[in-house]
């Protein structure tokens, strides 16, 4: 094969096993509310912002959120009031990142993006079989390929790790040291988050 042919096969590979490792998703600010509200993303992908009226996808820090304050800490911003026209943004990093609506950021218009590595149960993930329901005192929650549960406030802060049966697929779980607030769950499987959910303690 001619040099020129080899490197440009080469290039045709990258370019495919790019735009096979990458995924956009949509993110669109309503009324007073964003869908979805918590928006799961692996590192590197594209998150298209969708305005229908005077919205915003800012990103602020953990307790502006808590507290609806519309503080951008530098990080991504699209649509009203950003500095560019650009409605889209990449997630580099994993983590949690906190967003909101400038204009509507005291009705309580927020959401999280959670940006997980995969490990290869995508089948699994997308039965949705993951869920964390507060009742009575009770965590009910349900999994799937999961020996742990991490649950953390939203400032980052690892308040409880619930050991689980990987052959169960749920567990009730008494939570009387959880305050009311809002709380994020790391599923994991070997020490890696494969599922994370937001959930509310009345």
């Amino acid at each position: 094969m001619k040099p020129f042919f080899r490197g440009l096969t080469f290039i045709i590979c990258c370019i495919c096993l790019n735009a096979n490792g990458q995924n956009t998703h949509v993110l669109t600010g309503y009324d007073n509310y964003f869908d979805p509200d918590t928006l799961y993303v692996e590192p590197g992908d594209t998150v298209e912002f969708i305005s229908v009226g005077y919205h915003s996808a800012t990103e602020i820090d953990s307790i502006d959120w808590e507290n609806n304050v519309a503080n951008h800490n530098g990080g991504f911003y699209a649509g009203f009031g950003a500095p560019t026209t650009d409605m889209k943004f990449v997630i580099d990093n994993t983590g949690t990142f906190y967003f909101i609506c400038v204009p509507h950021a005291a009705m309580g218009m927020k959401g999280i993006i959670i940006s997980q590595i995969n490990v290869g149960i995508n089948d699994v993930l997308q039965k949705n079989v993951y869920g964390i329901n507060a009742f009575s005192q009770n965590l009910n929650v349900q999994y799937a390929k999961s020996d742990e549960l991490v649950i953390i406030d939203i400032s980052g802060k690892t308040l409880i790790s619930i050991p689980l049966n990987i052959e169960e697929e749920q567990k009730k779980v008494p939570f009387s040291s959880l305050a009311p607030g809002t709380y994020i769950g790391h599923f994991k499987l070997k020490g890696e988050t494969i599922k994370a959910i937001k959930f509310i303690v009345h």
